[in-house]
């Protein structure tokens, strides 16, 4: 395999309630917003955008758009999947326009999920201006991370693996049996993993939160305290996880699924990862708040 993505570079999301995501995403978040067609999009660096808001009852993933270097990568990534029974379509000259890039392929993995390949994306015009002055983790190693809840997790392994390129960085068994269920975590450049999936079949729903990073842990922590004071709902409090390093809590967004908000996690260097299994999510913290 030589062909792979290299980076998530953007996701679209399907909200019910856009006012809410607007305030949410400026006020809490720290994202800038503008408004294109009926649909907010949210930038946290020189990328035109890296979410797109678009008004839906699904308050789901509607797609996730990943990276690759080239028109020839594109190709060959595309051929790979067609080999493996997957079917995929040029994208049209419309929604090239929207996501602004030169060449897109839509396909959908094993459970229905949208994905979009891409590759030509230009940069902003204008500098990105965060409204609560962050700056985010991005560039090489793209926009954050995705948690996906799957219906077949071989099958999803293989497309994302074998067919997207990604690789395993470790696994954590998640609670005790018989509940318990292994997530596999999955990288496509140094960020410790741009996918992870949790096989948690037959959910109507697909997105279990997306990941932020900032440049500071002071960051996590004030806005740890703004969310509490605005009063938006905790997932989890504060706390270290033990694969990726990273300090982080997790906040509800307006569509229900979190938002995962943190610093310092550690990087992969392929030359020498060796893939890690653990049975804990992390080291200390990351509890429900009281009274959940």
């Amino acid at each position: 395999m030589t062909a792979t993505v290299s980076a998530l570079g953007y996701l679209g999301i399907g909200a019910s309630d856009l006012e809410a995501w607007r305030g949410y995403a400026t006020e809490a978040l720290g994202l800038a917003c503008s408004e294109r067609d009926g649909a907010l999009l949210l930038r946290m660096d020189d990328a035109p955008w890296r979410i797109r808001i678009e008004q839906s009852d699904a308050d789901d993933l509607s797609y996730a758009g990943f990276e690759v270097s080239s028109p020839e990568a594109l190709a060959e990534i595309s051929e790979r999947l067609k080999m493996m029974d997957v079917q995929i379509s040029a994208g049209s000259e419309e929604e090239r326009a929207v996501r602004g890039v030169a060449a897109l392929a839509r396909c959908a993995d094993p459970n229905g999920i949208a994905i979009e390949l891409y590759c030509g994306r230009a940069s902003a015009d204008d500098a990105f201006v965060s409204p609560r002055g962050l700056t985010f983790i991005t560039g090489a190693q793209g926009l954050g991370h995705i948690v996906l809840m799957v219906d077949e997790e071989s099958a999803s392994r293989r497309f994302y693996e074998e067919g997207l390129g990604f690789k395993v960085s470790d696994t954590i068994t998640m609670g005790k049996p018989p509940q318990s269920l292994e997530l596999t975590f999955l990288h496509c450049n140094t960020r410790h993993h741009t996918v992870a999936l949790a096989p948690v079949p037959g959910l109507p729903k697909r997105l279990n939160h997306i990941m932020l990073q900032v440049d500071s842990l002071d960051v996590v922590g004030k806005t740890f305290d703004l969310i509490r004071d605005r009063e938006i709902p905790v997932s989890m409090e504060l706390g270290k996880h033990t694969n990726d390093y990273m300090t982080s809590f997790y906040m509800q967004t307006p569509s229900g699924f979190d938002i995962e908000f943190g610093f310092g996690a550690r990087t992969v260097d392929d030359a020498t990862w060796e893939v890690g299994h653990y049975d804990s999510g992390s080291e200390w913290g990351h509890r429900a708040p009281a009274g959940t």
